[in-house]
């Protein structure tokens, strides 16, 4: 458990759920078959490039911060975990909205063929469509982006702190500071004693 619990693990998750999402992204999302005369192409592919941005800049979002976690302190992480959570949610929503009507993110595509901007004009021109995989990998990325921040959000207070070197090195002058001190005071009862030090 403590394993699962890790920031290696949190960040490992981030890092895989952006990637997967971007190449889910990339992939193709629908197919649809035309029915109109008037249309040249009897078909149109789409991938999620060219119907929807917001997964990408999402899952960037999430690779630029995910790695943020590496030198982030507990509160720091708990605002990365938020963030993560956000854009994790916003793909995985993006994904079942166009699960929910994929014609409705091919209107600018179907428009550009027909000339035809009336939406319902647009659906009678679809006899059939076909959702690829594509959608379903950039959902699967997504949920493994929220799954690291809540890594993150339940685990980042047990974490431990690295000092950096330069606070290594203040604790270091911080010590030999005190142990100077501490000598000196020596010294002074020695000679308030009638004592040389130095001997």
């Amino acid at each position: 458990m403590k394993l699962l619990l890790s920031k290696r693990t949190a960040i490992l998750a981030i890092l895989l759920g952006a990637t997967v999402s971007l190449i889910g992204w990339s992939q193709n999302w629908l197919t649809l078959k035309l029915a109109s005369a008037d249309i040249r192409v009897s078909s149109l592919d789409a991938t999620g490039q060219s119907l929807t941005a917001l997964p990408a800049g999402l899952a960037l979002v999430a690779l630029s911060t995910g790695l943020v976690i590496l030198t982030s302190r507990a509160i720091l992480a708990y605002v990365i975990a938020a963030i993560n959570a956000a854009a994790g949610i916003a793909i995985v929503a993006v994904c079942v909205a166009f699960g929910a009507d994929p014609v409705s993110f091919a209107f600018k595509q179907l428009t550009a063929l027909s000339g035809i901007a009336d939406d319902s004009a647009l659906r009678h021109l679809v006899s059939s469509m076909t959702v690829g995989f594509g959608v379903f990998v950039c959902a699967v990325g997504g949920f493994f982006i929220l799954l690291g921040a809540l890594v993150v959000a339940i685990s980042a207070h047990a974490w431990p702190h690295k000092r950096t070197r330069y606070e290594r090195a203040n604790n270091v002058s911080d010590s030999k500071a005190s142990n100077s001190s501490v000598e000196t005071l020596d010294a002074w009862d020695e000679m308030s004693r009638g004592r040389d030090p130095t001997n």
